[in-house]
């Protein structure tokens, strides 16, 4: 997710906006301290224009 958050330039403030979801929340899924819910994910990838791969990723992890 912070590849393709970094990718577009957005902060995860902007992220936070576009998702609903609160900063600290989005950080502490992206730096592994909670698992990403399947509807965080499909948030990120439609706020990210990620294409399906940020849900693709998630669906393939063991």
């Amino acid at each position: 997710m912070r590849e393709y958050r970094d990718h577009r330039g957005w902060s995860l403030g902007d992220l936070a906006r576009a998702t609903h979801y609160s900063r600290g929340h989005l950080s502490n899924v992206e730096n592994g301290r909670k698992t990403p819910t399947e509807e965080l994910v499909r948030a990120c990838d439609r706020a990210l224009r990620a294409k399906g791969e940020l849900i693709g990723a998630f669906e393939a992890r063991p």
